[in-house]
Formats: structure tokens, C-alpha cells, sequence
């Protein structure tokens, strides 16, 4: 197993520091679901002039997708989505070859998928940072509902 130093990743998750419990019962529009962020603060680079999206959400659970979807929606970032690695890999690759932008700046990576999991997909598309095949900018996180000590250390 390769460690994550070759891997070329940044930071090495450790421990969750902060739980966001959401409920689903209700109006979809209820503030207090959501962190206390002004949509005005939101870093730039997530608010792509020529209307793209920045984030690509990665998971095979369709509620997953859906709210996270929703709280960028809630600060006027424009996400796309994809229910695999798989699909993921060939997102990145193709929003990267659009002329009007560099591409995703965030991808939001589940690990556990079928047909391409999070931890191979992310290789792969760091190998096409190092290609410049994807944004350079490009960072991932990973997301998962119940990391084990086994996911981390393959993170």
C-alpha cells in the first residue's frame, strides 16, 4: 500500500473537527441547517464569471449529492455532479478543456463506490494534475460517513 507522502497530498486527515447534522423533516429553505457564512464571503475562485461550476461532488448516494448541492446552490456556487470515480475522472478531465475556465477547484470525494472508489479515483486524477490534464488547482476531500482507521491510512 502507498503511503500518502506518495500520494502528494497536503494534509493527512486525522480526526473529523466538526459534525454538520442535517434534518430532512420540513421546509428545505430552514437557515438552521446551514453555517452562519455570508454568500458575499465566499472565496471568488468558487464564483466563476462565466457561470461553471467550481465543485464536482462526488458520491453514489443521491441524497448525499443532493445536500450538498443544495448548500452550495445556498451561496450561489455552481456544482456539478458524479455517482463514481469513474464518472469523476472523466468530469475533471473535461471540464479542464473548456475555454472559458480552468475547471473544477474542489472536488468532494466519498470513498466507498462502486465501479471506482474515492481513493483510486483521487490518484487518478492527481496523475493528470501532474499531466496538466485537470485544474492545477485542483483539491480534493475526502468525505465519508463513517471513516475507519483502514480509510485514513489509504488517504
Amino acid at each position: 500500500m502507498e503511503s500518502y507522502e506518495s500520494l502528494k497530498i497536503t494534509r493527512y486527515p486525522v480526526e473529523s473537527t466538526k459534525a454538520i447534522n442535517v434534518k430532512l423533516v420540513g421546509s428545505s429553505t430552514d437557515e438552521s441547517i446551514y453555517p452562519n457564512i455570508e454568500s458575499n464571503n465566499v472565496d471568488r475562485r468558487f464564483k466563476k464569471v462565466c457561470g461553471c461550476p467550481t465543485i464536482l461532488i462526488v458520491d453514489d448516494q443521491f441524497i448525499n449529492r443532493f445536500i450538498i448541492k443544495q448548500f452550495c446552490s445556498k451561496y450561489g456556487i455552481a456544482s456539478d455532479e458524479a455517482e463514481d470515480g469513474e464518472q469523476a475522472v472523466a468530469k475533471a478531465t473535461a471540464a479542464a478543456s473548456r475555454h472559458c475556465c480552468d475547471g473544477f477547484e474542489l472536488a468532494l470525494m466519498d470513498l466507498n463506490m462502486p465501479v471506482l472508489g474515492g481513493v483510486e479515483a483521487s490518484r487518478q486524477i492527481m496523475d493528470l494534475k501532474l499531466s496538466r490534464r485537470v485544474n492545477q488547482s485542483l483539491k480534493i476531500v475526502a468525505v465519508t460517513a463513517f471513516p475507519s482507521k483502514t480509510e485514513k491510512q489509504k488517504c
